[in-house]
């Protein structure tokens, strides 16, 4: 079992670490270092893997990210499932004070 930091969840933590890979490569036109490194970090867990695939595409995937995105999808095809989630948080409004 993983760690948690204070009140959060070990899956909330990989979840975490998983988009921060994505997220530091998202222009990137090689994907294959990090599939590699979501491979690596996920180890056993490929169903919270896929989730965080699938929703990071949906809420990312622009012209500027698509080499990524596609290359993700291709490598973790059950990951197509949770891209409208990703999708639907990326369109959803934001709520505010003002």
């Amino acid at each position: 079992m993983r760690p948690t930091i204070g009140d959060v969840d070990a899956a909330v933590l990989l979840d975490i670490e998983l988009s921060a890979i994505m997220h530091r490569e998202k222009f990137t036109r090689d994907p294959g270092p990090v599939i590699a490194a979501l491979r690596e970090r996920a180890g056993a867990a490929t169903e919270q893997l896929n989730r965080s695939v699938g929703a990071w595409v949906g809420f990312y995937d622009t012209d500027d990210t698509r080499a990524l995105c596609v290359g993700l999808l291709e490598a973790f095809p059950g990951a197509r499932r949770y891209v409208s989630v990703g999708a639907e948080a990326r369109f959803r409004r934001v709520h505010g004070t003002g």
